[in-house]
């Protein structure tokens, strides 16, 4: 008997409507533009604001990193002030929980900073490349199925 898939509850697609087709804006690795990547060859300017979405969705990716580090630290200087003991091992604490707190809320806060000014760039990419060719414009939309069944 075959195991039946579960469905995904909570997918949302960005989907594009070129030259009256309903195409898929990104790849099936996750949200990075190259699905429009073909259709915006013609327009030096829009690829490369394609490269800059990627180029800052990749640096987004990695600050999910940098603040996982910084709960680390938190949680090791909980611990080492468990080993340590005394005022020592409050100090310890102290200082990781503090370290630890502001890197993970700094990479949030840039992460965050980040995504929305790497959706400008698609969105730049898409307006340059429906200025050059207006007679085969990119119309982006959002595909959200919520669904509880």
């Amino acid at each position: 008997m075959r195991r039946k898939t579960p469905p995904d509850l909570f997918a949302c697609k960005r989907l594009i409507v070129y030259q009256d087709k309903v195409l898929n804006c990104d790849s099936h690795l996750g949200w990075d533009g190259e699905g429009i990547r073909s259709i915006l060859l013609e327009t030096p300017a829009a690829v490369a604001e394609l490269n800059a979405y990627q180029k800052k969705r990749k640096n987004a990716q990695r600050l999910a990193y940098v603040g996982s580090i910084g709960i680390g630290t938190f949680l090791l200087g909980t611990f080492l002030k468990a080993r340590v003991g005394g005022t020592q091992g409050v100090s310890i604490r102290n200082v990781t929980a503090i370290a630890g707190i502001g890197l993970t809320a700094g990479s949030f806060i840039y992460g965050m900073a980040s995504l929305r000014s790497a959706e400008t760039h698609l969105r730049n990419a898409i307006d340059f490349h429906n200025q050059a060719h207006p007679e085969r414009l990119i119309e982006i939309q959002f595909n959200s199925n919520f669904s509880l069944w």
